[in-house]
């Protein structure tokens, strides 16, 4: 055993341990936050999936609580939610096991990065980004989630990796490799669609001068992933449209590319590390990769490209999709790999040492910042409330808006809970109509009327005409009563 760890150079022993620490950030308090209903829908989405139809059916995820109320999600490609019901069919539906599935595929994001940096640049690079992606809260926060995001970027760093590896090296097993995962990385997600934009920027830029069977091997590569795509294309649009149709009420801003509906912003999106120094960081992070960029000489022009088209074309082509539709942070969550890679090489190429370490001081600091605030911040706590509702009479009726809140209380609780979904949520009228053709009944009122609510009629006519009985963080229970 001493002689096997003898072998093992200093940088493997350093990214081992930088595996270990991305582990145990990811894993912690895994279970302590309830699930959402984001998470209960995939839960629910990957309980409904028939291997069957893995080519033909995305999935539309359908989450109820019989028999009074029902919503659905807009479709997903299936890949992730095939590879969920296996892992709950081996693991079980709690609340650690069906999130770890997401914690496998963060921390193999990790030596990933650190094999892609250290093929750009050097070890040092490869080093250092696999750290910076290893400390960010925002991949904490994904990987701590049962959604298909850490897949996602997993599946999108093998995809370029691979295609890097085929447009320097030309062999057909990269080809091969590429056409597999970027394939894979579609069914994942639809938006690697501007993942592979970027990687034909890439080509067009830097590798469309080479011999012709490059492009032919390129061509076949483009014509295979096409062809197995096939089946989604109605899809994608359909998840497009859905998108579109759905942003209205979402957008509460003329530039969505800046704040969307949650207030989260482009820069928090690249780090957002849940403190009041989110944007700070985020500055300093593209200062920095603006800085390494320029730095790069006239013979690493190929970089120089090579961070446009991972990092800035991405990054438009969301924000310009922002602009017809509701975007998230998590949209941007693949691309973050690519960023950190150019911004280790910039922390690590100022000329004085002491400039370097500083900054990753700083950078360690406040994203130390942002992991306290994550982890001491709690959420929407459906578990507790569940628990509650369990004490509620049976015959006394229970009324959530909108009707996707259902699906969380469903997770925790056989409790038959009525969803209501309206077209103006910041209205009273239909609580008003409720009271006066009903004896008693109780009302949840939850963090999405918070934000649409912005005049708080609703939340000034519960107070005024029922009682505040419980409240569970943003999850108040009024018990409205003759």
């Amino acid at each position: 055993m001493a002689d096997v760890i003898n072998k093992i150079s200093g940088t493997e022993k350093i990214l081992v341990l930088i595996i270990l620490f991305a582990f145990l950030l990811q894993v912690y308090g895994l279970d302590s936050k309830s699930l959402w209903y984001d998470e209960v829908s995939s839960i629910r989405g990957a309980e409904a999936t028939d291997l069957s139809d893995f080519l033909f059916k995305s999935q539309k995820i359908v989450v109820y609580n019989p028999p009074y109320n029902y919503s659905s999600n807009p479709v997903f490609p299936p890949a992730y939610f095939y590879i969920l019901k296996a892992f709950i069919s081996f693991f079980g539906s709690s609340e650690f096991s069906v999130r770890f599935l997401s914690v496998i595929f963060g921390v193999l994001s990790i030596p990933l990065v650190f094999r892609l940096g250290k093929d750009l640049f050097d070890e040092r690079v490869g080093l250092l980004s696999s750290l910076l992606l290893a400390m960010m809260p925002i991949l904490i926060k994904n990987s701590q989630m049962v959604r298909m995001y850490t897949l996602l970027m997993l599946t999108a760093l093998l995809s370029f990796y691979f295609f890097y590896k085929a447009l320097k090296k030309d062999a057909n097993k990269y080809w091969i490799l590429y056409s597999l995962f970027t394939i894979f990385a579609f069914y994942v997600h639809y938006f690697t669609i501007f993942l592979f934009i970027g990687e034909m920027t890439l080509f067009v830029l830097n590798f469309s001068g080479q011999k012709k069977i490059f492009h032919k091997k390129l061509i076949i590569s483009i014509t295979t992933i096409f062809v197995l795509l096939l089946p989604q294309i109605f899809k994608v649009l359909e998840f497009l449209q859905y998108n579109y149709t759905a942003s209205g009420i979402m957008r509460a801003s003329a530039a969505p590319m800046f704040y969307n509906y949650d207030g989260l912003d482009l820069l928090r999106s690249l780090e957002p590390s849940y403190s009041i120094f989110d944007v700070n960081l985020a500055v300093l992070y593209i200062s920095v990769c603006i800085f390494a960029s320029y730095l790069l000489t006239a013979k690493e022009r190929r970089k120089k490209i090579l961070g446009v088209s991972t990092v800035v074309v991405p990054v438009l082509l969301l924000t310009i999709y922002s602009l017809f539709s509701r975007i998230y942070e998590q949209y941007f969550f693949f691309i973050l790999p690519f960023f950190l890679i150019f911004v280790a090489k910039g922390m690590l190429s100022f000329r004085k040492k002491r400039l370097s370490a500083i900054s990753l001081i700083i950078v360690i600091f406040l994203n130390s910042l942002g992991l306290y605030v994550y982890y001491t911040t709690p959420n929407h706590d459906y578990r507790s409330a569940a628990s509650f509702l369990e004490s509620v009479d049976e015959n006394e009726l229970v009324v959530v808006e909108p009707s996707v809140v259902t699906a969380p209380f469903g997770y925790y609780s056989n409790r038959t809970i009525i969803g209501v979904d309206e077209n103006d949520w910041s209205s009273p009228v239909k609580l008003q109509n409720m009271y006066s053709t009903t004896d008693k009944f109780w009302y949840i009122y939850n963090f999405h009327l918070e934000w649409r609510d912005s005049e708080k009629r609703i939340k000034t006519w519960l107070d005024e005409n029922c009682k505040l009985e419980k409240q569970f963080y943003s999850l108040s229970f009024y018990f409205c009563a003759h």
